[in-house]
């Protein structure tokens, strides 16, 4: 693992959604990436899970290997903003149960999306309600949160609408307690609605919980690795220099899933590579990320390969379900 980027690299667990929890740990701990972001689909089978141990085996297996589980990804179809008042307060009791998971497996941040109202795919609809409904069962989790020393991060959206600025997810943060509701920094949103991630990092500042971290063109949530896009990189990373940022460089490629597994593991040399150069911005450097950019967006053109058996890179997936997923195998 690189020494010379300023800060350690993690992955989420869903590069290996096709293995369980355990053996995801083990593969990222033998290619030496010691950070992790517990992905959805496996906070969701650890949940579910039968053995009211396998939460502590799965702390004890990263103690192990040396490795820290900073932050897992709560439950994307939680709404603490639903206008239906039993589905906010089965969000409410999902996301706290989420809280108390995470304290048994060492994990120190629950990252969550902002509620809605109506229709999730129009989340731009009452940002005002949005954001007074969410103060309101904040204030209520920071309890648990407190309770169970696990910290709540927001993440910043796309599109329109309550928490896609940076600066609303600050506002909330000061409106229910900073200590333990923060954000966490999305990229791949950020710069598919054109807003500057060097910027939104340093509009989070202190309250900059969590990140999670891919590229795309800025015309959509593509969510690739790296210089497969837009987004200015070393002005990220000096943003998180900036903001005295504590944790590690966090990437989330869905992007990804689709390709046979040894084909996504050649992933973590090219990452490592690429924050190489983004955390040495010199002339020479620049241009040579102009071309790794350019050559990025050629290679993501519409239309490429889609494995049958991997999920819709992008899509929530078996994240959304609440029992067992039909058709999803893990492969040997």
């Amino acid at each position: 693992m690189p020494d010379d980027i300023g800060f350690p690299l993690g992955m989420w667990t869903s590069l290996y959604w096709d293995l369980s929890p355990e053996d995801a740990l083990r593969r990222l701990a033998e290619r030496g990436w010691k950070y992790v972001d517990l992905s959805c689909e496996h906070l969701g089978e650890l949940t579910r899970a039968e053995d009211p141990g396998r939460a502590d085996g799965v702390r004890e297996l990263a103690e192990s290997l040396g490795m820290t589980l900073w932050q897992c990804h709560g439950f994307m179809d939680l709404n603490l903003a639903s206008s239906n008042e039993r589905t906010r307060s089965r969000s409410e009791a999902t996301l706290a149960q989420h809280l108390r998971l995470a304290a048994e497996l060492g994990i120190g941040t629950v990252v969550i999306h902002p509620g809605w109202v109506g229709s999730r795919a129009r989340r731009s609809a009452k940002p005002d309600l949005v954001r007074e409904r969410m103060t309101e069962s904040l204030r209520r989790l920071a309890l648990v949160a407190e309770e169970s020393g696990v910290r709540i991060a927001v993440e910043n959206m796309m599109k329109k609408g309550f928490g896609v600025e940076p600066a609303d997810l600050v506002a909330l943060a000061q409106a229910t307690d900073p200590q333990w509701v923060g954000i966490c920094f999305d990229t791949s949103h950020a710069n598919a609605s054109e807003v500057d991630s060097a910027e939104g990092i340093r509009t989070c500042g202190e309250w900059l919980f969590a990140l999670h971290l891919s590229d795309n063109d800025g015309s959509g949530d593509q969510h690739r690795p790296p210089y497969f896009g837009t987004v200015d990189w070393p002005t990220v990373l000096g943003a998180l220099r900036e903001v005295r940022f504590p944790g590690p460089l966090t990437f989330e490629v869905p992007y990804l899933s689709r390709w046979p597994r040894p084909v996504r593991e050649g992933v973590f040399g090219f990452i490592e590579v690429a924050m190489q150069h983004a955390a040495a911005p010199d002339e020479n450097t620049r241009t040579e990320q102009q071309g790794l950019k350019d050559a990025g967006r050629d290679a993501c053109a519409p239309g490429e390969h889609r494995s049958r058996e991997a999920p819709r890179p992008g899509s929530a997936g078996p994240c959304l379900k609440r029992g067992p997923v039909r058709g999803f195998q893990r492969a040997p």
